[in-house]
């Protein structure tokens, strides 16, 4: 399955933000059952709210982030090479972003080149020194 991310500027109303911010910290508190099950090691409330902000944070500086690299590129799609770019300080993930990309060949899908648009040269004239 192929998803491609088109930029469109939406401002998040405070209920759709209040939605997905439980949304996060109900899949965090599920996690931690599943880890004191295995474990036996507790969270507290405090440290699990604190993670589900941090994640929260964490995701709104990801959407900005790609938003950017693909405005960059004058694209409007965000593509793999947007999220390989983001991953790029983190090795583990970049790594492994990468082989699932290269086993499901993504990266010739999403980066097939379309019509590319010509650009207009620009010639600067220099007045000052007459």
């Amino acid at each position: 399955m192929i998803v491609k991310l088109r930029i469109k500027k939406t401002i998040m109303t405070d209920n759709t933000k209040k939605q997905l911010k439980g949304a996060i910290h109900y899949s965090i508190g599920k996690q931690s059952e599943d880890a004191h099950r295995e474990t036996g090691k507790e969270f507290s409330k405090g440290f699990m709210a604190l993670l589900s902000e941090a994640t929260t944070d964490t995701m709104e500086l990801f959407a900005q982030d790609l938003e950017a690299f693909a405005k960059h590129g004058k694209r409007t799609i965000i593509n793999v090479d947007d999220v390989k770019l983001l991953c790029r300080r983190n090795p583990t993930i970049f790594e492994k972003l990468d082989k699932f990309i290269k086993e499901n060949a993504l990266d010739k899908q999403w980066n097939q080149k379309g019509k590319q648009r010509k650009r207009k040269s620009e010639i600067l004239l220099d007045d000052d020194n007459d």
